[in-house]
């Protein structure tokens, strides 16, 4: 009789094994698609995608950056969480962001900035894609 058995008066039922699977970090990171957001001042913020409804004809939107204040868009991707995003700019930086390390916002926050962009030298940003994460990196 175990120290469960005298302690409840009935035989414990949860088995304990001794080879369990590691878990790693990443496999708790919950699989959901959001909407990513890039200034060309190098602004950048994540949002769920159920934020934004469907409108029909006539609709008249609603604001996700307030332009005047932070710059023009230069792109709005929808990825999971578990992608990356991947920045080029014409001056040859490329950066790579786990979508799960950029931060959460309201629509029409600025986000943060994850680049400097130098306008005044004509740098600006080229393009921006999604990418499947490498977790060997």
């Amino acid at each position: 009789m175990g120290l469960f058995d005298s302690i409840f008066g009935k035989k414990e039922r949860t088995e304990i094994k001794a080879d369990a699977k590691e878990i790693d970090e990443e496999d708790l990171i919950q699989e959901k698609q959001v909407a990513v957001t890039l200034t060309h001042l190098g602004y950048l913020k994540r949002i769920p995608v159920d934020t934004y409804k469907t409108q029909k004809r006539g609709g008249k939107g609603i604001t996700n950056y307030r332009t005047a204040k932070y710059g023009d868009v230069a792109a709005v991707i929808t990825v999971t969480n578990e992608n990356d995003v991947i920045i080029i700019t014409s001056a040859g930086i490329i950066i790579r962001v786990p979508v799960e390390e950029i931060s959460r916002f309201s629509r029409p926050a600025k986000g943060v900035r994850i680049m400097r962009v130098k306008s005044e030298n004509g740098e600006k940003i080229l393009s921006v894609a999604s990418a499947i994460h490498d977790s060997e990196e």
